[in-house]
């Protein structure tokens, strides 16, 4: 990762979305930084929960070593229930996505598997 820069247009709390908002310049010396690399360098500058900070924009102009970004930062993981969900999980990996979308479906595929073999051994018991 690059040398990240960033400075503070504006550091507002939204009490009302129990969020902080900054808005800021980020500058860098080499290519643009991913949007995983932006949240890393706001949580470690600004002391954020990686869990409830989201990167909701950047915007850059061709040729320059500059964007304008907007970070919210949440209070709690409750306080982002209004948040979009492809917000949240943009810049993940996709094999990150994909390992998350398989659990929550081998969750009770497991179970139906542990549930009709252990129907099976006590059949088997039985006889």
């Amino acid at each position: 990762m690059s040398e990240i820069n960033i400075s503070v247009n504006k550091d507002l709390t939204n009490k009302l979305m129990d969020r902080r908002e900054l808005d800021c310049i980020v500058t860098y010396a080499e290519k643009t930084p991913s949007r995983q690399e932006i949240k890393d360098a706001f949580v470690s500058k600004f002391a954020l929960n990686p869990e409830t900070t989201v990167v909701i924009k950047i915007n850059q102009s061709f040729g320059s070593r500059a964007s304008k970004v907007l970070v919210y930062s949440y209070a709690s993981k409750e306080a982002m229930r209004n948040v979009a969900k492809y917000l949240v999980e943009r810049g993940t990996k996709k094999k990150e996505k994909k390992e998350a979308g398989q659990e929550a479906k081998a969750g009770p595929a497991a179970a139906q598997e542990a549930t009709s073999s252990g129907n099976a051994a006590d059949a088997e018991a039985k006889e």
